[in-house]
This record gives C-alpha cells, sequence and structure tokens, in this order.
C-alpha cells in the first residue's frame, strides 16, 4: 500500500484522486501491526538482526517514513483529519528511539522534515509540531 502511494504521489494529478481510505488504512494497519505482541514490524535495528525474521523487510519502514515525511504538509490531501492522522503518526514514531534511527537514516526525513515542519506551523497544527520538534 505504501508502494502504491508512493508511486500516486509521484504524479502530481494522481495523488488528488486517491481516496482517503487509503491514506488512513495504512496507517492503521502500521500501527495495529506495531502495537502486536510482540509486533510484527520491528524496529529497524531488530530487523537487520534475524534473517529468517517473518516481519516485512526493513526498507517497507523506510518507504514508511520517506512517506510521511512528504505528505503530512502536501496540499493535495485536503482532509484535514487525514493531515492529523499523518502527523499524529510522526509524534508516535519519534516518542520511541528505535523509530527515531529510521527518520535518522531515511534521506527524505534527513532533507526535509525540519522545513517541513516549520511550513506547516499554523493555528491547527502548532502544538503537535512543537511538540515533534522537541524531541
Amino acid at each position: 500500500l505504501v508502494l502504491l502511494l508512493l508511486r500516486a504521489t509521484s504524479r502530481t494529478r494522481l495523488f488528488s484522486y486517491i481516496p482517503e481510505f487509503y491514506v488512513e488504512a495504512l496507517m492503521d494497519s502500521f500501527h495495529a501491526l506495531r502495537r502486536g505482541d510482540p509486533p510484527f514490524i520491528p524496529p529497524p535495528a531488530l530487523s537487520l538482526a534475524d534473517p529468517n525474521s517473518t516481519a516485512p523487510p526493513p526498507d517497507c519502514l523506510d518507504q514508511l517514513v520517506t512517506f510521511l515525511v512528504r505528505h503530512f504538509n502536501d496540499a493535495r490531501i485536503v482532509n484535514p483529519d487525514v493531515r492529523d492522522v499523518l502527523l499524529q503518526s510522526i509524534s508516535v514514531l519519534l516518542q520511541y528511539k528505535e523509530f527515531v534511527k529510521a527518520f535518522e537514516i531515511n534521506t527524505a526525513a534527513r532533507e526535509g522534515l525540519i522545513r517541513s515542519l516549520l511550513g506547516s506551523f499554523d493555528g491547527r497544527f502548532w502544538i503537535p509540531i512543537s511538540n515533534i520538534l522537541l524531541r
């Protein structure tokens, strides 16, 4: 699903017509798998350690981080609730040091996360963005 959304975003007009439930389903399924016991999607350090793991490859997490960073402030996402879900997902992931590593090694996050956060610092999202910037 994350690959579908990343490819759709590379085509400017196509992403505008993707139903919002695709984004919501991606985030809901990721968080459900992340909260499992044991987590189905391990933090990046753990996914590299066990080659016999049934977990998705580590690049799935990298692609998810890329999608989050590039599109939480995307003007093509018109529903503020979906934008809020993306922003809250970034906030939740940055609470865990294992997932912070995923943001640190991700090229899109290194190059554009702070700029995007500051660009979306408006009346609606200033509290969650302030919390993210403090982390």
